[in-house]
């Protein structure tokens, strides 16, 4: 546990102990205030996780190594944007994000996890990019109406990626429902040069795979929803295989009940496309080498060393690591004319990608790549972490008072560090 005067007090979370005065026998009784996210001393009192993703909102304790629940979040997302929505185009407002987030947190603290809300501290995992409105409403919710003592918030899931395996920082590349994210990752920040975000996700496979499936089959995907639900279908299909092109992967659909099949190049194509062709800019393997270029040059090597693939479509593609493994040491191998403009761009990185370099991709993962963020959460959560930048519920109230005074201008002061 770390040292009493590393730990933020909290009013209500203290113990005793017996210690001796400075140059005397006599013991005396002095007070201590213990953080309630060590849960080695108090497991009841562990922090609440919650990682707010694009698909699910995942939930649990300080400590532990699986989330308690997994809800889905399509009512904090724009189902047309997959992100938060800019609060200025899309009039979302404070008061409208408090309406959703109000029920949501009570529901998941109260009667989810069954905590009582005053006793708990709560870290939330957000999204790389949420608009103040976001925190503003969640902060409102959570310190004011439900009295939780702190917030701590973590700006993107990839922070938390290293506490999950150990590391200190390393490569992370998150590929989620609506876009693939990379950036190095070192102490707990971001190195900001380095992040990358292309439109690879889930969501985006699925809709390539139905434009090019209805221009040669009209009608035979007939919406997103069946179109998500037959890329699942093909990538379960025991005769899938990424790079093969041959044979037809048979598919259901759900809303009709019929039966079609997908040429097996066609979603060959859609993967390339997006995932492996380092000449698309907006591909992965594009978006991988970019970051690893914008990296500083004394922390290239033990980030290529430490390189972790997470999120719902490493998990659901079987094979994906080492196909793009494959694919960046084939780019740097016998070039042909249409790699030569491609190699060119990223030769610096020639003679750390190759074989012989220190590219190494962290396989197979400790836990499910999906749940990877929140476990380092958790992991987090269970440390002193006695200088990171809380937001405590009485510093957020006179920041409200003081917008209130200048007539709702002001601007709230998230990176107040309180110890």
């Amino acid at each position: 546990m770390a040292p009493p005067s590393e730990i933020p007090s909290l009013e209500g979370h203290s113990s005793t102990r017996l210690t001796r005065a400075p140059g005397s026998n006599r013991r005396i009784l002095s007070r201590t205030y213990s953080s309630n996210l060590d849960v080695s001393s108090s497991q009841h009192n562990a922090a609440v996780i919650i990682e707010i993703g694009s698909a699910f909102i995942r939930a649990g304790l300080a400590g532990e190594p699986t989330p308690r629940h997994i809800i889905e979040s399509k009512k904090l997302f724009l189902p047309a944007a997959g992100r938060f929505p800019n609060p200025t185009t899309s009039k979302l407002t404070e008061k409208k994000l408090e309406s959703v987030l109000y029920p949501l947190m009570s529901n998941i603290l109260t009667e989810r996890l069954l905590v009582k809300p005053r006793s708990r501290r709560v870290i939330i995992i957000e999204p790389f990019i949420s608009p103040s409105a976001f925190r503003i409403a969640l902060c409102r919710v959570l310190l004011n109406w439900m009295n939780v003592p702190c917030v701590l918030f973590i700006s993107g899931s990839m922070v938390t990626v290293p506490y999950a395996l150990g590391m200190n920082g390393g490569l992370v590349v998150d590929v989620g429902r609506w876009e693939g994210r990379v950036a190095c990752v070192t102490k707990g920040r971001y190195l900001t040069n380095t992040f990358q975000a292309v439109p690879c996700g889930f969501e985006n496979l699925a809709s390539s795979l139905m434009l090019q499936q209805n221009a040669s089959y009209p009608g035979s995907i007939p919406s997103m929803e069946d179109a998500v639900s037959v890329l699942l279908q093909c990538f379960d299909n025991p005769t899938f295989a990424i790079g093969e092109r041959n044979g037809n992967l048979e598919f259901t659909i759900p809303s009709s009940t019929q039966i079609g099949t997908v040429p097996a190049s066609v979603l060959q194509n859609c993967l390339h496309d997006m995932f492996f062709d380092a000449s698309n800019p907006e591909s992965l393997l594009h978006a991988l080498l970019s970051a690893i270029i914008s990296c500083p040059l004394d922390l290239r090597v033990s980030m290529l060393r430490n390189i972790s693939l997470v999120g719902g479509v490493v998990a659901g593609i079987p094979n994906f690591e080492r196909t793009l493994v494959k694919c960046i040491f084939a780019l740097f191998g016998p070039v042909n004319e249409s790699e030569s403009k491609v190699t060119a761009k990223f030769e610096k990185l020639a003679a750390a990608v190759n074989k012989q370099g220190p590219l190494s991709i962290v396989y197979p993962l400790p836990f499910a790549p999906q749940s990877m963020s929140w476990i380092g959460g958790s992991i987090m959560g269970t440390l002193g972490m006695s200088d990171e930048r809380w937001v405590f519920r009485q510093s957020f109230m006179e920041q409200e008072e003081l917008r209130g005074e200048q007539g709702s201008s002001g601007i709230y002061d998230f990176l107040a560090v309180q110890i």
